[in-house]
């Protein structure tokens, strides 16, 4: 600390000597006798001054290290324990540091929960569902002696804010694990108990105790916005041990009521009901009131304002059509958000500048327009806005003369002869991810012609079908609200996503589209396992959940509703089958006098029910919309709202079933968490979650979605993980992709023919000749050549990158007898992002491989030992090549280039050993090679002429052979060639004899030895 830090005021601090002197005697008091916790507090805050100064972790130690000497032999080595004796999913870190918590405590206490050996409450308010949670922890506990102890009251004598009924019930069912002592204020008249206090016992000396404002309620722990303080055992020991004494105390107070004291239970739950029925019919007639008073409101009385992010929203719109004439505008915004308002005041500030004469508003459904034209009436002020052409509705009126329009797509589809006649200034089509339909796409093709502006509305612009609707609205978005971004900002409800793993049914081998998929989920099995899940996860009979059970079929749906009926649930179900049940099944479900709606293809869209607390995913989808529809019913926020989500459907057999994507719910509802990134963050997942939400996987669950991740990315390496990976575009994610996900480079390129930029795919033929290359000078060179776009010195170098981008030239190409333009031509504008690629691969090789260290020159003999294709390997012996022009190729076997004297053997193994008979050997440990030569070759010495005579002939002329032997070529293709010497010797030739039918076939064989 510098002198410039000390400032008047009060200070309590053991000084050192050279800050003595800033002090006088009046400003000083003499240490007697202080608290010890106050010394170590001193010694504690001296090092860590010094330690905010030292940025290495090791030079940290040795200064604690060197600390400790003083007092000890011992000293801090560089690691951290985090558990001794047991294993924990929920493992905690910083328990040895306080902490201020200013967003939802729930997160921190869960995880306390499981990891303590005993917990005590102290908590005026408890709720019945944060109840139904405690079951859970007693459930889960890895400690055998696991107990929970709560202190409460009764507040007011009433108990109205105390789930006296639930706590009972869990008493009985756990009586050695459970304990709960009431205050009850209804006797007598004391200050009554406000305490809120957590308290997580670890006899390790790890304990951690929260104190602040948080009740145990769902408001006090996951809606509300509340401040606690955690306190460490480790750093306050003095403060837990008070805490234990004033609990105790608490438990030792004989006029506190034991929730096993039936008598006097029985009186508070008696006055808790009656208290309960006054409390509703007040609130029902609050209710009565409040609606009337709606009622007898006008329009104009209703002032509707749209929030913040929607206001920034309309800005950006307003802004693209006042200064950048746009005319056509993709809105992207979360399912919840409110794209209906937020358009309805986009139109409300146009009227304002732009005469406004024809207007039409475009839906796939009824529900979705009924919430809209209400919508826009509501904003504008104006109850009698625009005209609802659809369901039937105002079938005699003509679409040609009316201009402010609602309608549904397929009413409009019907009425496509009248929209040749007539054009409307704005058109907003809704879930517009539907307009690639064919039936959508030609309505939309119409009706935009003539419109003065155009918009589309919806939550998904990339369709798991490949589809993006970007290329209707010039291919960019006017404004984009993400989902996670909406949960971020508060915006949406923060959620609990559970992941269950359903071992009621078996699904392999079967295929989602397959008839029979569906049947695998009406089975009495499945709904006891569902209704076991209920029970564990929610309670029976809850009365204050509003769940939406989304199922797999009709007969699903109707027969899982049935079964919670028969276990004394309040459920129903809505399908095609009884619509016309629907909007009764709604009321009674947002009223709470239905807690589960079981659903099959209904609620996806336009259905606004903000009370759903719940969803159950129980059947599998490979559509990201209809999952994210779903998602969005329980998204939306109410007050004390925390959404549930129970995911039933992780156990689709994936190699069956190779579009289903099990990784929806991470790559959807994170901050741009990818597949690619899963197996590294599965335990710190949450991390990358919005706002104040959780993902939950056990230890099980977490190796069930590691091995599920191994077979996605097996059946999908080349699709949506190497979009990810591909969306960067930099080589360090090329080079992740293929160490990461252990991709072969090898396999990539020349067994599934893919190409690592899309737009590359058809250059793949030049992709692959770069694969092969292993000496380090050569690939440096090419990086060279493709970087500067100089020329290479070496001419046989400047031959292989000639021949490696024009694998097959001809003479009707303009560079063929013109090199310069040749090399010119490599880097028109076009290729681009094949160079990229090329580029990424030569430094891969260099980084990941272990290449040759040959000191190249002009000589073909200092390249042995390089791979090359079989065009490169002509290349490097000129052989289709000339200082002025391409020559064409040879084909494989001896080639001979008559000016510069020399031949070229291109031979593949044929044989598995040198003394076998006809066949190509290379025998590496003796530089031997065993040729079959060509058929046309003459056996008889004394008729030997033309190019055989001349091969013969090893002091006038060079033989270099190039050989593919699969046990040389790491890449295991017969693509490339190894050049693996110059001829020397022909050390003998041996005639084969072979039997053909009845005659007998003679075979000439050549050893040739070579240089070493």
């Amino acid at each position: 600390m510098s002198n410039k830090e000390w400032k008047r005021g009060l200070i309590d601090i053991l000084l050192t000597e050279n800050y003595r002197d800033l002090f006088n005697d009046k400003q000083i008091d003499s240490i007697e006798d202080v608290d010890n916790n106050w010394l170590s507090i001193q010694l504690s805050n001296y090092i860590k001054i010094r330690l905010d100064s030292i940025d290495n972790i090791n030079d940290k130690l040795n200064l604690m290290n060197n600390i400790l000497k003083l007092v000890s032999d011992e000293q801090f080595i560089s690691l951290r324990a985090k558990t001794i004796g047991i294993e924990l999913e929920n493992y905690i870190s910083n328990l040895s540091k306080n902490k201020l918590i200013s967003k939802k405590i729930w997160n921190e206490l869960e995880k306390e929960f499981l990891s303590s050996e005993f917990v005590y409450i102290i908590s005026p308010f408890i709720s019945a569902e944060m109840v139904y949670r405690l079951e859970i922890f007693l459930n889960e506990s890895k400690f055998e002696r696991f107990k929970i102890i709560i202190i409460t009251t009764t507040y007011d004598g009433q108990a109205k804010f105390l789930a006296i009924e639930q706590l009972v019930e869990l008493e009985k069912k756990y009586k050695s694990k459970f304990e709960v002592y009431i205050e009850n204020l209804y006797t007598k008249s004391n200050t009554r108990l406000h305490i809120k206090a957590y308290y997580f016992n670890r006899s390790n000396k790890f304990s951690s105790l929260y104190i602040g404002s948080s009740n145990f309620t769902k408001t006090g722990q996951i809606a509300g916005k509340e401040y606690n303080v955690k306190i460490s055992e480790f750093k306050e020991p003095e403060l837990i041990k008070q805490f234990l004494f004033d609990f105790n105390t608490l438990l030792n107070d004989n006029s506190f009521i034991k929730i096993n004291d039936e008598v006097r239970i029985n009186e508070l739950l008696n006055l808790q009901r009656e208290t309960d029925f006054i409390i509703k019919e007040q609130k029902l007639l609050t209710i009565n009131n409040n609606n009337n008073n709606i009622e007898n409101k006008s329009f104009n009385e209703v002032n509707y304002k749209p929030f913040e992010y929607q206001n920034n929203i309309i800005n950006v719109v307003i802004n693209r059509i006042k200064n950048l004439q746009k005319i056509k505008h993709l809105l992207v915004m979360a399912t919840g958000t409110g794209k209906t308002a937020t358009i309805a005041f986009i139109y409300k500030e146009l009227l304002s500048f732009i005469k406004i004469n024809s207007f039409i508003y475009v839906a796939p459904s009824k529900e979705i327009l009924d919430q809209a034209l209400k919508t826009f009436r509501n904003i504008l002020g104006n109850d009698t806005f625009g005209i609802d052409l659809y369901d039937s509705r105002n079938k005699d009126k003509n679409l040609e003369f009316e201009n402010y329009v609602f309608i549904t797509k397929d009413t409009l589809q019907n009425k496509l002869e009248t929209l040749d006649k007539k054009s409307f200034d704005i058109v907003i089509f809704d879930e517009a991810h539907h307009i690639e339909a064919k039936t959508f796409n030609i309505i939309f093709e119409t009706i935009t012609k003539n419109a003065k502006q155009i918009f589309g509305l919806t939550a998904t612009p990339e369709r798991t079908d490949g589809v993006n609707i970007n290329k209707y609205f010039d291919y960019e978005h006017a404004c984009e609200l993400r989902l996670y971004d909406a949960i971020e900002n508060e915006m949406l409800s923060d959620f609990d996503y559970y992941f269950i793993k359903d071992d009621s049914i078996n699904l392999e081998n079967i295929s989602i589209n397959d008839k029979k998929f569906e049947l695998k989920f009406n089975t009495i099995e499945r709904y006891e396992f569902i209704y076991k899940t209920i029970i564990k996860r929610l309670g029976k009979k809850r009365t204050d959940v509003r769940a939406i059970l989304f199922c797999s079929s009709t007969q699903n749906a109707m027969e899982l509703s049935n079964y919670l009926i028969s276990k004394g649930e309040r459920s129903s179900y809505i399908t095609t089958h009884n619509n016309f049940e629907r909007d009764k099944n709604i009321d009674l479900f947002k009223n709470s006098e239905i807690n589960y709606l079981c659903v099959m293809n209904i609620l996806n869209e336009g259905v606004d029910i903000p009370e759903v607390d719940v969803i159950f995913f129980l059947r599998p989808t490979t559509s990201l919309i209809i999952y994210l529809q779903q998602l969005g019913r329980g998204l939306r926020k109410s007050l004390d709202k925390r959404l549930q989500i129970y995911d039933f459907v992780n156990n689709v057999d994936l190699n069956i079933n190779n579009k289903f994507n099990p990784f929806m719910p991470f790559l959807n509802l994170t901050n741009n968490l990818k597949i690619n990134m899963l197996e590294k963050v599965i335990d710190n997942v949450n991390s990358f979650s919005p706002g104040n939400s959780n993902f939950y996987l056990s230890n099980l669950e977490k190796k069930d979605f590691l091995n599920k991740l191994k077979r996605y990315e097996k059946n999908n390496l080349f699709k949506s993980i190497l979009q990810e990976y591909r969306e960067d575009g930099s080589f360090e994610e090329y080079e992740n992709y293929f160490i990461e996900k252990n991709v072969d480079i090898y396999d990539f390129y020349l067994k599934n023919k893919k190409t690592f930029f899309d737009e590359n795919n058809k250059k793949i033929s030049i992709l692959k000749a770069f694969l092969f290359p292993n000496i380090k000078e050569l690939i440096m060179e090419i990086i060279s050549f493709i970087e500067t776009k100089k020329t290479p010195k070496n001419k046989l170098i400047k031959n292989i990158i000639l021949w490696s981008f024009y694998n097959a030239p001809s003479k009707s190409d303009s560079y063929y007898y013109d090199l310069d333009q040749a090399i010119n031509n490599i880097f028109i504008t076009n290729n681009s992002i094949n160079l990229k690629e090329i580029l990424f691969i030569l430094k891969f090789k260099l980084k990941n491989e272990t290449l040759l260290y040959n000191k190249l020159s002009e000589e073909v003999d200092s390249f042995i030992g390089v791979e090359l294709n079989h065009s490169q390997m002509q290349a490097l012996c000129s052989l289709n090549i000339t200082d002025n022009n391409f020559k064409g190729k040879g084909v494989q076997g001896i080639m001979h280039n008559k000016e510069l004297n020399l031949f070229c053997i291109d031979a593949n193994r044929t044989k598995s050993n040198l003394f076998s008979d006809s066949g190509n050997y290379f025998d590496e440990k003796n530089k031997i090679f065993y040729w079959d030569t060509p058929t046309s070759w003459k056996i008889d010495e004394n008729l030997i002429d033309g190019i055989q005579k001349e091969f013969l002939n090893l002091e006038k002329n060079k033989t270099y052979l190039f050989y593919n032997d699969e046990s040389i070529s790491r890449q295991k293709t017969f693509l490339n060639r190894k050049f693996i010497g110059k001829v020397t010797n022909i050390i003998e030739r041996k005639i084969i004899y072979k039997k053909n039918g009845n005659a007998i076939d003679k075979k000439l064989v050549l050893l040739l030895s070579l240089s070493k």
